[in-house]
C-alpha cells in the first residue's frame, strides 16, 4: 500500500482521489501533484533501510512513489538502478572547482534519463488497466516509453516532431505505433492530443501526467544519499518543459520535510540559447515564459519553444531556491561535450553537456563560488546525436598495413 494522500491541484488545491484515473482538477482543470503522507514516510522507514536494499530505483525509494501494486515492479523494470553520481577530476581542475559533480542519467537501459520516470508511469498505466499508453516526444521520451511499453506488454503510441535517424531507429526497434510529423513540436503535440482524446491511449507526457514527476524526483534522493546525506550547493538540470527540475527540487524538499536532509540546493535550469525562453523569462524578471521560435541547436532534445505551464513552474522552483536560468551558446555546449568525453571519458549528447556548458559560463561571469559543491546532471548518451560529432573529434588515422604506414602517421602525430 503506497503512502500517496491525494491528487492536488497545484491552482485551487482540490484534492483528488489518487486512485481514481484523471489527468487534471475536476474544478478548475489545472494540473495535478501527488501528495504523500510524509509523516507515515517517516515512521514507517529510516535512512538505514535505503542502504541495506538493492540499487533498483523503485524498489528502493518505493515509500516515496505512487506505487499500489508492487509486485508489478519487476514486470516493468529493464534493471533501471541507482545512476553514478562521478566527481569530476580533470574537467574540475581545468576549471578551478574543488567539488564539481556528474549524475549521469546516460546509464539507463534506453540510454537517457526518460528511463527514470517512464517505469513508474507504465505501471500506473497497468494499474489502471490500460492497453495502449502514448508520448508526444522529442526522441528521448518516445524511445522509453517504447521500450518501457514492449516490456510491459502494452501497445505504445508515439508521435515524434521531425526525428534524428539515431533516435528513430531506436525507438523503431521496440516496435512502437510511431507516428513522424512533419511539423514543428507544438502543431505535432497539438494533432497529439487530439488523437490521445479520440483513441483513449494513456497519456505519459510529464506536464499531464503526475505520476512522471514522481519518478523523476528520486533524482534529488539518490544524490543526497550518495553524498552522505548531505545536500549540494548547486544543482543544475538540461532544460526543456522544466519537469525534471520541477521534480528535483520536490525531491529535497521532501527528504528535507522528513529529516533525513538539511538544507536546499539553488536550482539552475539549463537551455541552449537558440532555444532558450525560460532563461529569457528569468533574465526579464517575468513571472510567465513567452514562446520562443526555435533557431537550429545540437542541443536539440531540449530544444521546446514553447514549455506553457512548466516553465512557470521553473521560474517559481529557480526563484525560491536562490538559483536561475542559463541560455549556453552552441560553441560552448560543444565545447563542454568535447571536455566530458576527452577529460573525463564521458561520451554524452549535446543536450547532457549543456549543464557543464552553464557551470562554464557562470564561471566565466564570476556567478559562482569556486567552493561550491555542483551536481551537474546528464541527460543521455552521446550516440542519441552521433553526428555531433564530426565538429570537434580529430579524425581517424588510415593507414597501409604495414609497419611503415604505421611509423610515418605516429611521427607525424607527435611532430604536431
Amino acid at each position: 500500500m503506497s503512502h500517496v494522500r491525494s491528487l492536488v491541484c497545484v491552482n485551487c488545491g482540490r484534492e483528488h482521489d489518487a486512485r481514481e484515473f484523471r489527468y487534471f482538477c475536476l474544478g478548475c482543470g489545472g494540473f495535478l501533484d501527488v501528495a504523500f503522507d510524509t509523516d507515515e514516510i517517516k515512521r514507517s522507514l529510516s535512512r538505514d533501510d535505503i542502504d541495506s536494499r538493492p540499487p533498483s530505483i523503485m524498489h528502493r525509494w518505493l515509500e516515496f512513489l505512487p506505487v499500489e501494486n508492487p509486485q508489478l515492479i519487476d514486470v516493468v523494470s529493464l534493471g533501471e538502478s541507482v545512476s553514478p553520481l562521478i566527481r569530476a577530476g580533470r574537467v574540475a581542475r581545468k576549471l578551478g572547482l574543488k567539488n564539481l559533480y556528474f549524475k549521469d542519467e546516460s546509464r539507463f537501459p534506453t540510454g537517457s534519463l526518460k528511463d527514470r520516470s517512464m517505469p513508474l508511469v507504465v505501471l500506473k498505466a497497468l494499474e489502471f488497466g490500460f492497453s495502449s499508453v502514448s508520448i508526444v516526444s522529442s526522441g528521448n521520451a518516445a524511445a522509453s516509453l517504447s521500450a518501457y511499453a514492449a516490456r510491459a506488454g502494452l501497445q505504445a503510441v508515439v508521435f515524434v516532431a521531425g526525428g534524428h535517424s539515431a533516435r528513430l531507429a531506436k525507438i523503431r526497434s521496440y516496435r512502437p505505433t510511431l507516428v513522424q510529423v512533419n511539423a514543428p513540436y507544438s502543431e505535432t503535440e497539438s494533432l497529439y492530443l487530439k488523437a490521445r482524446e479520440h483513441y483513449g491511449w494513456y497519456d505519459c507526457n510529464g506536464l499531464i501526467n503526475p505520476f512522471r514527476l514522481e519518478g523523476k524526483k528520486t533524482l534529488a534522493h539518490e544524490i543526497c544519499h550518495a553524498l552522505g546525506w548531505s545536500v549540494p550547493d548547486i544543482v543544475i538540470l538540461p532544460t526543456a518543459f522544466g519537469n525534471g527540475l520541477v521534480s528535483a527540487w520536490r525531491g529535497f524538499l521532501e527528504l528535507e520535510q522528513i529529516g533525513w536532509t538539511s538544507g536546499r540546493p539553488a536550482m539552475f535550469a539549463a537551455q541552449p540559447e537558440n532555444c532558450a525562453p525560460i532563461a529569457r523569462a528569468m533574465e526579464k524578471g517575468a513571472e510567465t515564459v513567452e514562446p520562443v521560435t526555435p533557431l537550429p541547436t545540437v542541443a536539440n532534445s531540449i530544444a521546446v519553444g514553447d514549455p506553457a505551464i512548466g516553465g512557470g513552474r521553473v521560474l517559481k522552483v529557480a526563484r525560491e531556491s536562490g538559483g536561475g536560468a542559463t541560455g549556453v551558446p552552441e560553441e560552448l555546449i560543444l565545447e563542454a561535450q568535447a571536455l566530458l568525453a576527452g577529460e573525463e571519458g564521458l561520451f554524452v549528447e549535446p543536450a547532457g553537456a549543456t549543464s557543464l556548458a552553464t557551470v562554464m559560463k557562470m564561471l566565466a561571469e564570476s556567478r559562482v563560488d569556486r567552493d561550491a559543491l555542483i551536481v551537474a546532471s546528464i541527460t543521455g548518451e552521446g550516440l542519441n546525436d552521433p553526428e555531433i560529432v564530426e565538429r570537434w573529434a580529430p579524425g581517424t588515422q588510415t593507414i597501409e598495413p604495414d609497419i611503415g604506414s604505421l611509423r610515418r602517421v605516429l611521427d607525424r602525430i607527435q611532430d604536431q
